[in-house]
């Protein structure tokens, strides 16, 4: 009989301690999403970046701010929607373009909803290809590396990686705008590489370092 009460006791004790850890898990991800937004994006389009927000239906602010950040750490204000915004009755999209982003590094982005507070910070990359065509990011190489080139229309490009002897050491094709590349599969030392369109035959080249 003691034993049976023990169990039972014990249990007990599990099912509070699971109820409880639910609890504290569903509070926490509620805790990561901001209060009043059904929809918060950040992409690139055309090299401008789009900043998206939707309102939930029935919440209201004062005022929206978009800030942008290089470091993640020191935010400028980049526009700013007066008065009261969203609605009672339901759900508002809101949408500010970056028109002159910052390039060929991370960007960090977020918004505060007045009486709200902020949103987390997204981070988004523009590159800008009119010098060499590509970007090659990090470089040198230490772990891994994604090559960048411009591909609006998703065209298929092969990708040719050479030696200093001319010897083609990989190849890759994509109709995506990155090729990605494992230093652990090369021997260190700077490459030669061409991104040729494998439909127009026009291709441009570069170099990395793989430490």
């Amino acid at each position: 009989m003691t034993i049976i009460l023990k169990v039972n006791f014990l249990s007990h004790r599990m099912k509070i301690f699971t109820l409880v850890t639910l609890l504290t898990l569903s509070i926490s991800a509620l805790a990561q999403q901001h209060q009043i937004l059904d929809v918060f994006r950040v992409y690139e389009v055309n090299g401008k970046v789009h900043i998206d927000c939707t309102t939930s239906a029935g919440e209201t602010c004062n005022g929206i701010v978009y800030y942008r950040s290089e470091d993640n750490e020191n935010f400028e204000m980049i526009g700013q929607v007066f008065g009261t915004c969203g609605s009672p009755d339901f759900a508002v999209r809101y949408t500010h373009i970056d028109e002159e982003p910052i390039v060929n590094k991370p960007s960090f982005y977020k918004v505060n909803f007045g009486g709200w507070g902020y949103t987390e910070s997204r981070t988004v990359t523009v590159f800008d290809f009119e010098q060499v065509g590509y970007q090659v990011r990090p470089n040198p190489v230490v772990n891994e590396a994604q090559i960048f080139f411009h591909n609006p229309s998703g065209e298929q490009f092969e990708l040719a990686l050479h030696d200093l002897l001319g010897r083609i050491v990989h190849t890759d094709v994509t109709n995506d705008n990155q090729f990605h590349l494992e230093a652990s599969n090369f021997k260190g030392s700077v490459y030669i590489f061409s991104i040729t369109n494998v439909n127009s035959n026009k291709h441009i080249t570069g170099k990395l370092l793989i430490k």
